[in-house]
């Protein structure tokens, strides 16, 4: 569960409104052909075999910007069950490379598992007598997955699978696994101690769908799943709140049935057998009786005899336990009134064998409660509420003991029996030390930009008020930017303090040397509003910018001179918001003004209830053209042009691009004027002409090209990710390469990389090219020296 604690965020009016795949990671890089320069190249020359490819070396890279420690990627619990104690599994990721350790409440260090660091996924099943990690990698002879075993989780035994198991796992329980997505399927296999493989029946993904099985779990020949389903028509999770049933063991699957029915928009997360019954954990939205306008997450679950038929089993709110307290819209608070004046956050379950208890651990801030479901199937909490002295980001838990995760470290705790003093706790002495996750604010593929990588990452502080011992959480934000110098990635000195405190950074390059960063911060009356810095050869200025609610930052182009940047809007509608496209001009990047009004735009009668969006602007002949979507009343995007004629957009949706569709981008190759089309989770490209209508070409693909940078006669590069299945170890984010115009493509895949997921940029430096990757919160370069040489010669 997300903590309590949140950077500020910008509603949508989109339903549900828990990710966007253009920002998740479904579709990382996807922004199209965006080029720094036209392209050249007539785009009719036959392919080559076999594909271009480019080599590259990596660059030195400056000690900031490796942060000090890995990452927490997260924590798996580990129940007691004979010699084994109570612990958890703390995965972490540094780069390219995981790591995972036990971690025990009474241990004073760490004890490692030993998998290989260079793993692509890394999943734990906590069985009844061994504790199971199976881990996937890449080689030359495709994908390896082996499982480690371990009775008291000091010992492991590492074995092999078969070699049926020839995809990345992405999640495990009761012996089961199953695999990403793989075109229209997901694998399934019944993994046993000793290595043994029995393929079950995959599930088949219906067109037009994203899968990916959260968890799973089983009794006797039951087996239940937990699918998170996103169509892909509408950009949006669809349903994350739905079970599949095998009666026989695996053999066949039910269709997905929801857990609940209702509008409750609840949060599913894990699925557990406990008992006789299976409990589905997660969270759902509540606007208490004295709330005039907010709701809160509270923990809850949902219990079933056959894995189809769910009803709620609600865990009581916890006592807050303390009096004389006063909160805000709720007013005084004493000891017994129940913690609903804010979101709780929740743990993963310590689930004890042989049908005992259930234990989940509820947090808010510091302070943490012990949920407890007996045999019956009754949850009871904890009288007391129990504190630490730092924030808590994770908790598994135990009544007597935990692992935590605070802002710097996780480690365990034991629960002094008698102790005396306002902390209970005994801490461990070692632990693994952590550094807070870096979110990558980049805009994708900036092209001949000095500022090239710009991170930023929130850390929490526990503040106590010393005359009354209140508390209050205060979030500390950092960012920092990075640059080519030489052979090295140095860090770029004198960001604005101001403009890296605002929320929801953007950077976006508005010719060599310049650079925008944006941010959304609050006005005096909370309301979100746009603001942003430039920067000119390394001078930051504040700009004139100031855009109430904006919804989304998207893409800047330069025309004739002139910045345009384009920013989604929402706009108050009776009871509810809709998009509004806003289209933003500057000549110094420093004095903005709008190019019209939001209003001005005639939207179609239908499919456009929600507004619209205009995510880049060109200039084809004498017209200004924007591409982007439409949004219904049934929250599907669809894939339209915009045209400015006087001082009102023309909306020409897309004929053929079907529900969802988007058109992400809007470039030259050649004398063509192309577009990017997501539709259904396929790239597909389409010309667009004067008068600014698209039509779409045949082909489309699962593979990711970004902005195209034309080396000239022909010769064209891009970053991107290579997706498709039959890839094998090729599989991952990659450099694309064409002699051709466009016509045909090879892809190098970033070395160390393999396997992954994670967009790259691509900057030109010299006559050089300068890939970039950032996994785990690191910077990765690898220079491409002469790439116009390399692809001559090959």
């Amino acid at each position: 569960m997300w903590s309590a604690v949140r950077m500020t965020v910008v509603p949508a009016p989109l339903r549900p409104s828990r990710r966007s795949l253009l920002l998740s990671g479904a579709l990382l890089g996807a922004l199209g052909l965006e080029g720094c320069e036209p392209a050249t190249g007539d785009g009719e020359t036959e392919p080559e075999d076999p594909p271009p490819t480019l080599s590259m070396e990596p660059m030195q890279n400056h000690g900031s910007t490796i942060p000090a420690h890995a990452v927490l990627s997260g924590l798996t619990p580990i129940a007691p069950a004979g010699d084994r104690p109570f612990a958890a599994l703390a995965l972490v990721k540094r780069a390219y490379e995981d790591e995972m350790t036990v971690l025990r409440p009474d241990q004073y260090g760490e004890e490692p598992v030993p998998i290989d660091p260079g793993s692509t996924s890394v999943v734990a099943d906590d069985s009844a007598v061994r504790a199971r990690v199976i881990t996937s990698s890449t080689g030359e002879d495709g994908w390896r997955s082996t499982l480690l075993t371990s009775e008291d989780l000091t010992d492991w035994e590492e074995i092999p699978l078969a070699q049926e198991v020839d995809l990345p796992v992405e999640s495990a329980g009761d012996g089961l696994v199953a695999s990403i997505q793989d075109g229209a399927r997901i694998e399934l296999w019944e993994v046993a101690d000793d290595g043994a493989v029995a393929p079950l029946t995959p599930l088949e993904v219906p067109e037009g769908q994203q899968w990916r099985v959260q968890d799973l779990a089983r009794a006797d020949s039951t087996i239940v799943l937990l699918p998170e389903i996103v169509d892909l028509r509408s950009d949006q999770i669809s349903d994350s709140s739905c079970t599949m049933v095998s009666a026989d063991g695996g053999k066949s699957w039910s269709a997905p049935v929801p857990v609940v029915e209702d509008e409750t928009d609840p949060l599913v997360e894990s699925i557990w057998r406990h008992g006789k019954q299976f409990v589905v954990l997660g969270g759902t939205r509540v606007q208490p009786e004295w709330a005039e306008r907010r709701s809160y997450w509270r923990p809850t679950s949902w219990v079933s005899d056959d894995g189809k038929d769910f009803r709620e089993a609600p865990i009581p709110l916890p006592r807050w336990g303390l009096d004389g307290w006063t909160w805000g819209e709720k007013g005084e608070v004493n000891a017994q009134t129940e913690m609903d004046m804010t979101d709780l956050d929740w743990g993963a379950p310590v689930v004890l064998p042989d049908g005992g208890a259930m234990h989940l651990a509820i947090t808010y801030e510091n302070t943490h409660w012990i949920a407890t479901r007996d045999a019956k199937g009754t949850w009871t909490v904890s009288e007391r509420r129990t504190s630490f002295e730092d924030v808590i980001d994770e908790m598994v838990a135990m009544p007597d003991s935990v692992v935590v995760a605070f802002p710097g470290r996780v480690t365990g705790a034991r629960l002094e029996r008698g102790g005396r003093g306002a902390d209970p706790w005994k801490m461990s002495w070692g632990g693994v030390p952590l550094s807070p996750s870096r979110r990558l604010v980049t805009d994708s593929g900036l092209c001949g930009t000095p500022v090239s990588l710009l991170f930023q990452q929130s850390t929490r502080e526990l503040v106590v008020d010393e005359d009354d011992g209140s508390t209050e959480v205060v979030t500390h934000r950092g960012a920092w930017a990075f640059m080519v110098d030489g052979e090295e990635m140095a860090t770029v000195e004198g960001l604005p303090e101001k403009a890296w405190q605002r929320d929801s950074l953007a950077l976006r390059a508005l010719e060599p040397g310049t650079v925008l960063l944006l941010g959304v911060e609050q006005d005096e009356e909370g309301t979100n509003r746009l603001r942003g810095h430039v920067s000119v050869d390394g001078d930051w200025v504040e700009t004139s910018l100031d855009v109430e609610r904006p919804s989304d930052v998207r893409s800047l182009s330069t025309i004739d001179g002139v910045h345009h940047l384009c920013v989604v809007t929402l706009l108050e509608d009776r009871d509810r918001y809709r998009l509004s496209p806003l289209v933003l001009t500057s000549s110094d990047g420093v004095e903005w003004e709008e190019l019209m009004s939001p209003e001005a735009i005639d939207l179609p009668a239908e499919g456009a209830e929600l507004g619209a969006r205009i995510l880049r602007v060109e200039k084809i002949d004498e017209t200004i053209v924007g591409v982007g979507s439409t949004v219904g009343e049934d929250s599907y995007y669809r894939a339209a042009s915009f045209v400015l004629e006087g001082e009102r957009w023309k909306v020409l949706p897309l004929e053929g691009a079907g529900l969802g569709s988007t058109i992400t981008s809007l470039g030259r190759l050649g004398e063509d004027v192309v577009v990017r089309v997501w539709m259904a989770g396929l790239e597909g490209q389409g010309r667009i002409d004067s008068q600014g209508a698209v039509t779409l070409d045949d082909d489309s693909t699962e593979d990711v090209r970004g902005r195209i940078i034309d080396l000239g006669k022909g010769l064209l590069v891009a970053p991107g990710e290579l997706l498709s299945s039959e890839s094998g170890p090729g599989y991952g984010p990659c450099v694309w390469a064409s002699r051709d115009g466009g016509a045909s493509w090879g892809a190098t895949v970033i070395p160390g990389s393999e396997g992954h997921r994670g967009t790259v940029h691509l900057l030109l430096d010299g006559d050089d090219l300068v890939a970039l990757t950032s996994p785990g919160g690191a910077v990765l370069s690898h220079r491409i020296v002469d790439p116009r040489a390399q692809l001559r010669a090959d």
